[in-house]
């Protein structure tokens, strides 16, 4: 799936500031440069913009400022031996399971954004398998400050310092238009949330305890631990599990889970990826 390359670069305000939607690699390279341009032309330095990408909705910009919006950088495309996926920023986890899940395939990530979770080497359900996030990144396209567009791969000499760097930071040092990762097999998957009181504090924390302590036995089980509140339920224990097989439910690591009573939700089930985001 790939998106024309045709640009549709157009302006509109935002408040006090401008917001800029941009549809190529090539219009954000164009903007970027402009702003070189502008900042050594001008006397009002610094200039402020920040950017806008897949799921993000909000996005505070001072006054004068402007906003790249890279929601329209959202294509996806699957090489031809259907070992990597390269993924446009403004592309959101949905849209990226839809085009791999028919193929039988996945990469590493979880049902967030795209951008944010690459470029801040943020966990998944695949930790115990295949690690955070970034460490299945192949290579980033990037626009540098001076709108030189290039590609900063993984076992690239020449830009491994800025391959490092784009581990925990974010857009600061490049604007990043499209990730390659890795992907691997992968079918339908047993996964949803269990939520219990906190009557259950004790055995949770033993819980999660074994589970860590534990894990290596079976690098599969995945289970997110979290402590939460809101307005009808009142605080809660909240436990994210994905299992990499269906109907699993003999499973020595994320039982333990499941037995603990009382419980005001158990959403656990077969279903694909897609169905889950």
């Amino acid at each position: 799936m790939r998106a024309a390359n045709r640009s549709n670069r157009k302006w509109t305000p935002y408040g006090s500031a401008g917001l800029w939607h941009l549809s190529t690699t090539s219009d954000v390279a164009r903007n970027v440069s402009g702003i070189n341009k502008w900042i050594r032309e001008s006397r009002c330095r610094p200039y402020n913009f920040a950017l806008r990408s897949d799921g993000c909705r909000n996005v505070h910009v001072t006054p004068c400022g402007e906003i790249f919006n890279l929601q329209g950088l959202n294509t996806i495309e699957i090489n031809e031996d259907k070992t990597e996926v390269t993924v446009g920023t403004g592309a959101t986890c949905g849209r990226v399971y839809q085009n791999l899940d028919p193929l039988d395939l996945s990469r590493e990530s979880n049902q967030f954004r795209v951008e944010r979770l690459t470029t801040t080497a943020d966990l998944s359900s695949y930790l115990g398998r295949f690690g955070v996030i970034f460490d299945n990144v192949v290579r980033f396209e990037v626009v540098l400050a001076s709108g030189e567009i290039i590609n900063v791969a993984k076992d690239d000499e020449k830009y491994a310092d800025l391959f490092n760097a784009l581990q925990r930071g974010y857009s600061n040092f490049v604007v990043v238009t499209r990730f390659t990762f890795k992907v691997f097999r992968q079918g339908r998957v047993w996964r949803g949330t269990l939520i219990h009181s906190l009557e259950t504090k004790d055995q949770q924390l033993q819980a999660f305890f074994d589970f860590a302590n534990y894990v290596n036995r079976d690098p599969s089980a995945s289970v997110i631990h979290s402590f939460d509140f809101n307005t009808k339920r009142g605080a809660c224990f909240v436990n994210s599990v994905v299992y990499p097989e269906p109907a699993s439910e003999q499973l020595p690591l994320i039982n333990p889970f499941l037995t603990l009573e009382p419980i005001t939700m158990n959403t656990l089930r077969e279903s694909s990826l897609t169905d889950l985001v």
